[in-house]
C-alpha cells in the first residue's frame, strides 16, 4: 500500500498544477477605425474646365471608288500631301472597256436603225400622199421611228454609264490636302463605297472634343499647345450623347491663319468658367468608380456615406464636379477604393 500511495498522490498533484495553470482564451474582436485624409471642396471660381482634345480637318472625308473592282495602282502613301485633282489609286479597266465598247456598237446599231426607220417614214409618206398605201400604214412607219428613237436613247444612257465608270476607275483628290490614312494594296479587291483612305481637306482646322453630361458647350473657348494659344468658335455638338461613354461631341473651330498644327495632334480646350453654383472642385483621388456610378465619400459623425455625383472634367490632380454639397465639405481624399458606407473612420492629423 506505502508502494501504490505515491504514484497516486504524485498524479494528482500534476493534474491540479495543469488545471491550475489552463485558462480559458477569450477571442477579443475589435473593429478598429480607418485612417483617412481628408480635403475640402473648393469652389470653381476663377477657374476654367480643361477638356483633351484631337485637332481635325474640318473637311475629313473617307476615300473609297463608286464601283467594285481589283486595286491596280495606288499612288499615295499616309501622309502625302496632294493637289486637287491627283490621281490617288486606279483599278483594273479591261470589264470597263468592254462595255464601253458594247455601248457604243448597240449606240451605232440603234442609229443606223432609226435612220431606216426615218427612211421608210418618209416613203410612207410620199406613197400615203398618192394614195398608195393606207393611213394605216403610214402610223405603223411612224410607230417604228418612235420605236427607234427610244431604242437610241436608251444605248446612249447605256454608254454613258459605261463612261462613267470608266471616270470612276480612277480615284482623284477632290481637294488639295493631306492623305492621312491608306487601307489598301495593288491586288485587293474592293467594292463600291468601301473605305479605303481618309481624307483632310485643307483649310480651317478644328478640335474634337467630348463633353461630360451636364456641362454645357460654350460658344467660345481657348485651344493650348506648346504654350500657344488661341481662341477657338464652337462651330456644332452633337445633339444626343454617345451611349457608351454618355458624353457629347463638340468641334470648336480655330482661327484660319492657325495650319502649321497636324492632323491628330492632342491639345487642350479650355472652357470659360461655368457660372454654376453646384459645380466644384474636389482632388482627383476623391472620385470613386466601383460601377456605381462616380462618388464622392463625406464624414457623417465618425462614418463615411457615399455621395453621387457629376464628373466635368479631369486634370492631374483635380475634377471638377457637379453637385449640390456646399464648399468646405470634406471629402475623403485618397483610397476610396476600400471604403465601405458606414464604416468607422478616423480622420488623419499631421
Amino acid at each position: 500500500m506505502k508502494n501504490l500511495r505515491f504514484p497516486v498522490l504524485l498524479f494528482a498533484m500534476t493534474v491540479g498544477l495543469v488545471a491550475c495553470g489552463e485558462a480559458p482564451e477569450r477571442a477579443v474582436q475589435t473593429d478598429a477605425a480607418v485612417v483617412v485624409k481628408t480635403m475640402p471642396i473648393e469652389s470653381t471660381q476663377n477657374s476654367a474646365t480643361r477638356l483633351s482634345g484631337t485637332i481635325e480637318a474640318q473637311r475629313q472625308t473617307p476615300l473609297s471608288f463608286q464601283i467594285s473592282g481589283r486595286v491596280i495602282e495606288r499612288a499615295v502613301d499616309a501622309g502625302d500631301r496632294v493637289k486637287a485633282g491627283q490621281r490617288l489609286f486606279a483599278i483594273d479597266e479591261r470589264d470597263l472597256l468592254q462595255t464601253q465598247a458594247n455601248a457604243q456598237a448597240q449606240v451605232q446599231s440603234a442609229t443606223q436603225a432609226l435612220k431606216t426607220a426615218n427612211d421608210e417614214l418618209a416613203r410612207a409618206r410620199e406613197l400615203a400622199r398618192e394614195k398608195f398605201i393606207s393611213e394605216q400604214a403610214l402610223d405603223q412607219a411612224l410607230l417604228r421611228v418612235t420605236e427607234n428613237e427610244s431604242r437610241l436613247e436608251s444605248a446612249q444612257a447605256t454608254l454613258a454609264q459605261a463612261e462613267n465608270a470608266l471616270d470612276y476607275a480612277q480615284l482623284l483628290a477632290p481637294a488639295a490636302g493631306l492623305v492621312t490614312e491608306v487601307s489598301v494594296e495593288v491586288g485587293q479587291v474592293v467594292s463600291a463605297g468601301q473605305p479605303i483612305g481618309e481624307f483632310a481637306t485643307d483649310g480651317t482646322l478644328e478640335i474634337e472634343v467630348f463633353l461630360p453630361q451636364g456641362l454645357n458647350a460654350p460658344p467660345t473657348a481657348t485651344v493650348v499647345l506648346d504654350n500657344q494659344q488661341w481662341p477657338a468658335r464652337l462651330r456644332e455638338v452633337s445633339g444626343a450623347a454617345d451611349p457608351s461613354s454618355r458624353t457629347f461631341r463638340a468641334r470648336y473651330t480655330l482661327p484660319a491663319t492657325v495650319q502649321n498644327i497636324a492632323i491628330g495632334t492632342i491639345a487642350d480646350l479650355l472652357l470659360p468658367e461655368q457660372t454654376g453654383g453646384d459645380i466644384k472642385r474636389v482632388p482627383i483621388g476623391a472620385i470613386d468608380e466601383r460601377g456605381q456610378g462616380p462618388r464622392i465619400w463625406i464624414l457623417k459623425g465618425d462614418t463615411i456615406e457615399p455621395v453621387p455625383v457629376t464628373v466635368l472634367s479631369m486634370s492631374v490632380e483635380t475634377a471638377q464636379i457637379r453637385t449640390n454639397l456646399p464648399v468646405g465639405t470634406p471629402v475623403v481624399a485618397m483610397g476610396t477604393h476600400l471604403l465601405d458606407a458606414g464604416q468607422t473612420v478616423q480622420v488623419f492629423a499631421p
